[in-house]
């Protein structure tokens, strides 16, 4: 594969520039403070180690001066012998203890042997606490055969984890901060930031994702929080924050919103979101069966009415799968894959970008006319989505209905799902555009298994599909019997009962050009991006 040509690399240089905003002046500086952090961590290193290798050679001074001193005392305190046969034995006695070769021994370093041979673990000492959060990348600590037996090493690994900046590091990678220790950690970080300004802010655990270090705050209006990304804090691995980020809102607009009504109450919120409740199967997750929507609705705060999306009849539809793998190895198979199987034409000769992360890579191809193709895999190569941007329009301008564009996307998609399925439900559609989105679920048993569901994008102008999403390359799991689980009614009782709503303000279709247009409701709990759900089995409160 060779490399674009220079016009070709200005080309994407000048349309970067001209399309990628400048960095806002927050970036910029907690960028810079995020660099001041690490120099003061590096000096902070080297004082370290240079005050280690003094201490440690100080000590191996010491301790050898007192141990000679000990033995011309041992020999001061020989007592004269009788005669010439004890007199030779005596001597014979204490010159064992003044042999010169003891300082050559070689199992008895000399002190220069002694700190050449520490040197690499007080190296190994100071970085371990910097890289003792990396996955499986850390520095380990040497083991007790491999340190020798010697008094100074000894007290150098005696001494370490008391150190200033290694034990509490070092603790952090045995012990990793609970979710709630984050939370506290970044509203710390607005109040050093922020000042008062910081309690206009409250914790959003609908929109954290805590296990990736995201920590997300809402603007509170009027008492009542915006039920969106007002501010993100950004945690690392090594319990560091590296970045926050503010959004603006149109405060007036939410204001205006706050009209002198009564609301609903929280219990009449919560039995309301409780008939969206569904026997569900969770494959790999525990509980496998448990009561939960198949997607996260919301009550009108003022009028009680349950919002359309969250009514949630069944719709199950009888499905032929025909197992076909969707697989490539490399950017030559993943375009003739999109061109064999979904009509994309990518232009010859163009060469992708290929992203690269944790469990996937992608490849994305850009060509005239603003047209675009991107594809992502497993390490497998199963392939896992794609989308595409060239979509010709359909001969007489003559849109697909929605029935038509459903049974497009049905028809396209059973012919990757895997063998075995027979039923699916339709549990989401979106309206973007001339596109709009299927969300299909499998259905086990007449239960569906919402970790396994799947998306597919269709372009009602041209009647294609124009994007997938799915786990295509995964097999069906093995899934448990529905049996003596608790009713419906039953976890609709219990979680009327135990679940707290909140009321929130939310913009319409992401709009906020009038005061219309945003709402007062109370949205399914729901946190980590994750919905409450009850137990099928025990009927307790499964929290995210």
């Amino acid at each position: 594969m060779s490399l674009p040509d220079e016009e070709t690399i200005e080309a994407y240089l000048r349309r970067y520039r001209e399309t990628v905003p400048a960095p806002r002046a927050e970036w910029v500086r907690y960028g810079e403070e995020t660099l001041a952090r690490q120099a003061r961590k590096m000096k902070r290193t080297e004082k370290i180690n240079r005050v280690m290798t003094y201490t440690l050679s100080t000590s191996a001074a010491v301790l050898i001066g007192v141990w000679v001193q000990g033995i011309v005392v041992e020999k001061a305190n020989v007592q004269p012998a009788a005669d010439h046969g004890q007199r030779e034995s005596a001597a014979a006695a204490s010159d064992a203890h003044l042999l010169p070769g003891i300082f050559h021994s070689p199992d008895a370093p000399s002190h220069s042997a002694a700190n050449r041979g520490l040197a690499p673990y007080a190296e190994r000492g100071l970085v371990l606490p910097q890289t003792a959060n990396e996955p499986e990348t850390g520095m380990q600590k040497p083991a007790a055969g491999n340190v020798g037996k010697s008094p100074e090493r000894t007290a150098y690994t005696e001494e370490l984890p008391s150190s200033g900046t290694g034990g509490g590091m070092l603790a952090a990678a045995q012990k990793p901060e609970e979710k709630r220790g984050l939370e506290k950690q970044a509203e710390k970080y607005l109040q050093e930031k922020l000042g008062e300004e910081s309690k206009q802010y409250r914790f959003n655990p609908a929109r954290s994702r805590l296990a990736e270090g995201i920590v997300s705050f809402s603007r509170v209006v009027d008492g009542i929080p915006v039920d969106e990304n007002s501010l993100v804090v950004k945690i690392n691995q090594s319990s560091e924050v590296v970045g926050m980020e503010i959004y603006p809102i149109a405060q007036k607009a939410f204001s205006a919103a706050s009209v002198q009504r009564s609301l609903i109450d929280q219990e009449e919120a919560a039995q309301k979101l409780a008939t969206t409740l569904r026997l569900v199967y969770t494959a790999g997750e525990e509980p496998v069966l448990r009561y939960q929507p198949l997607q996260a609705g919301y009550v009108d705060a003022l009028t009680g009415k349950l919002a359309a999306n969250a009514d949630q009849g069944s719709s199950l539809i009888p499905i032929q799968s025909e197992g076909k793998r969707l697989r490539a190895t490399d950017a030559g198979s993943a375009a003739d894959l999109l061109r064999a199987e979904f009509g994309v034409k990518i232009s010859a000769g163009i060469e992708p970008v290929r992203m690269i992360n944790d469990s996937s890579f992608e490849y994305l191809w850009e060509w005239d006319g603003g047209k675009s193709a991107r594809i992502r895999m497993d390490k497998a190569g199963n392939i896992l989505s794609f989308a595409s941007r060239n979509a010709v329009q359909k001969a007489g301008n003559k849109q697909l209905g929605m029935k038509e564009a459903q049974q497009t996307a049905i028809e396209k998609l059973s012919r990757y799902l895997p063998a075995g399925v027979e039923e699916v439900e339709m549990i989401g559609q979106t309206e973007e555009g001339q596109q709009t989105l299927f969300r299909f679920c499998w259905v086990h048993q007449g239960i569906p298994v919402i970790t396994h569901s799947y998306d597919v994008y269709v372009d009602r102008t041209s009647g294609t599909v124009t994007g997938m999403a799915g786990p295509f390359g995964a097999e069906l799991p093995r899934l448990p019997k529905a049996q003596d689980v608790i009713s419906p009614e039953e976890a609709m009782k219990i979680f009327a009962q135990q679940a707290q709503p909140e009321p929130v303000y939310r913009a319409l279709s992401g709009q906020r050009k009038s005061d219309a247009e945003v709402q007062l409701v109370y949205p399914y709990p729901v946190r980590n991006e994750q919905p409450l759900a009850v137990d099928a089995k025990t009927g307790t409160l499964v929290q995210p």
